[in-house]
C-alpha cells in the first residue's frame, strides 16, 4: 500500500482512501462522479456522431426552362408581374385661397 500527502494538510494518508481522514479533502473522484461523467461523454459524442452522420435535409433547386432559341416563348411562371405604386392626391380644403391671395393647404 503506497502513501501520498493530502494537498490540503500534507499528512500521510493511504493511496486507496476517498478523504483525508485528519481534514476531510476529497483525495480521488467517488465512482458515482465517474460514472456520470463517462455517461455524460458517451451521450455528447453519441450526439455529435450521429449530427455529422446523418445527411442534412436541402430541397432540390428547380430552375424553369428557359429556350435559348430566338422568338421562343417564355413561361408565364417566369415572368414577374410589374408593381404600380398607386397616384396619390392630397385633397385640398374648399377655402384653400386666403382673401390676400396666398394659398393655404389643410393638413
Amino acid at each position: 500500500m503506497a502513501m501520498i500527502n493530502c494537498s490540503k494538510c500534507k499528512e500521510e494518508v493511504s493511496d486507496k482512501a476517498y478523504k483525508c481522514p485528519k481534514c476531510g479533502q476529497q483525495l480521488r473522484m467517488s465512482i458515482l462522479l465517474k460514472v456520470i461523467l463517462c455517461t455524460v461523454a458517451t451521450i455528447v459524442a453519441g450526439l455529435t456522431l450521429v449530427a455529422y452522420t446523418v445527411p442534412s435535409v436541402t430541397l432540390p433547386e428547380t430552375k424553369p426552362e428557359v429556350s435559348s432559341t430566338p422568338g421562343a416563348q417564355i413561361p408565364p411562371s417566369v415572368l414577374v408581374p410589374s408593381v404600380q405604386t398607386p397616384s396619390v392626391q392630397i385633397p385640398r380644403s374648399p377655402n384653400h385661397q386666403n382673401k390676400d391671395g396666398t394659398t393655404a393647404f389643410a393638413l
